[in-house]
C-alpha cells in the first residue's frame, strides 16, 4: 500500500491547462515579433526610391507637397478624378478616364502620399481630408479658369465633398462613387495602427506585402475585374518609393478633420452619387447623405466597383451634373 500515489487534485489538470495557454501565448509572441522585425526590414530594402526620382511628365507643387497629374487628352469641361485611399492612386482610375475622352477632359490627381506624389510618413495635418482639399484647390485654381467637375470614389469622394464646401467657387458638379461619410474601422485597420506591428501590418495588407494583391483585387481570379497592365505597372513602381507604407499608415493614424458630413447640406452645386450594391457601403450610408442632399441623384449599380466594372455610369453621373 505504501507504494501507491496519492490520486491528482483537481486543481493539477487547471495548473497544466494554464502552463500549455502561456506557452501557446509566448510561441505567438516570438513568432509575431520575428514577423513583424523580418517585415520591417523586408519593407526597408522594397521602398528605397525617393519620390523626387520619379520623373513625372507634369506635377504640381503645393506647398512642398509635389502632386502628381495626369491631363488626358481632349476638351470640354474638366473633370477632376480623385482615387479612393489606395497607393496605386489615380491610374485605378484610368477607365473612368478613357471612358470621359471626347467629352470632357479628364484630369487624375495623385492624392498627397498616394501614386506618384510626394510621401507624408508622418502623422498630421497632411492626412486629413480638410488638408487634401486644399491641395486638390490649389491644383484647381492654379490649372482652370473654369469651374470643374470633381469625382471622387471612397477617400477622394470624401475630399471631393469637402472641396464642394469650402471653395465652391470653383467646383460646377460633384460626382460621389461609393463613399461611406460614416465607415467605420475593420479589424485590418484596427491591426494596422498598433504600435508595435502596425507597420508590418499595413504593409502586408495596403503596399507590397503578401495579401496586398488579394485586397487589391479579391475578385480577379474568380472571373471579376482584374487590373491592366498599366495599372499594375503604376502600382509596382508606387510601392518602392520610399515611405510608401509609412505614409499609409500615418493616414490610419490622424484623426480625421473635415467639414463633411456635418456640412453635406451646404453643398450648393449639384451631386449625383453612384452606388454599388456589391460592394462595401451600405445603402443606409446613401441614404443619409440624400436626406441632407434631397436633389441628389442616385444611379444603382449591380458590381462591386462601378468606377472599375461600369465606368460607363460613372460618366452618366458626370453627364448629369456638367449640365
Amino acid at each position: 500500500m505504501s507504494g501507491l500515489q496519492e490520486p491528482p487534485t483537481r486543481g493539477r489538470p487547471k495548473r497544466i491547462v494554464l502552463r500549455i495557454l502561456l506557452l501557446t501565448l509566448l510561441v505567438l509572441a516570438v513568432g509575431v515579433a520575428v514577423w513583424t522585425s523580418v517585415t520591417n526590414q523586408r519593407i526597408d530594402l522594397i521602398e528605397d526610391v525617393p519620390a523626387r526620382e520619379i520623373d513625372l511628365v507634369d506635377f504640381t507643387t503645393v506647398g512642398d507637397i509635389r502632386i502628381n497629374v495626369v491631363t488626358e487628352s481632349g476638351s470640354g469641361i474638366p473633370v477632376i478624378l480623385l482615387h479612393d485611399s489606395d497607393v496605386t492612386g489615380g491610374a485605378m482610375l484610368d477607365g473612368v478616364a478613357a471612358e470621359l475622352a471626347g467629352r470632357f477632359q479628364a484630369v487624375r490627381l495623385d492624392l498627397p502620399g498616394y501614386g506618384f506624389s510626394d510621401r507624408l510618413p508622418k502623422e498630421g495635418p497632411g492626412h486629413t481630408v480638410a488638408s487634401m482639399a486644399q491641395v486638390v484647390s490649389a491644383v484647381i485654381a492654379e490649372r482652370f479658369a473654369i469651374p470643374v467637375v470633381v469625382l471622387g470614389t471612397g477617400l477622394g469622394g470624401r475630399v471631393a465633398a469637402e472641396v464642394a464646401v469650402s471653395s465652391p467657387d470653383l467646383v460646377r458638379g460633384i460626382v460621389l462613387v461609393d463613399v461611406d461619410f460614416w465607415e467605420e474601422d475593420g479589424w485590418k485597420e484596427i491591426f494596422e495602427r498598433l504600435p508595435w506591428v502596425g507597420r508590418a501590418a499595413t504593409f502586408t495588407f495596403e503596399t507590397g506585402g503578401r495579401f496586398a494583391t488579394d485586397v487589391w483585387t479579391p475578385n480577379c481570379g474568380d472571373g471579376g475585374w482584374c487590373p491592366s497592365q498599366n495599372q499594375v505597372a503604376a502600382r509596382e513602381i508606387a510601392t518602392t518609393i520610399r515611405g510608401s507604407t509609412d505614409s499609409i499608415r500615418s493616414f490610419l493614424r490622424t484623426l480625421p478633420s473635415s467639414l463633411v458630413p456635418s456640412d453635406l447640406s451646404r453643398i450648393t452645386v449639384p451631386v449625383a452619387y453612384v452606388w454599388s450594391r456589391d460592394g462595401d457601403v451600405p445603402f443606409d450610408s446613401v441614404e443619409r447623405v440624400r436626406q441632407q442632399l434631397p436633389d441628389m441623384t442616385v444611379s444603382e449599380v449591380d458590381v462591386w466597383k462601378a468606377h472599375l466594372e461600369s465606368p460607363g455610369a460613372v460618366v452618366d453621373a458626370v453627364d448629369m451634373v456638367s449640365q
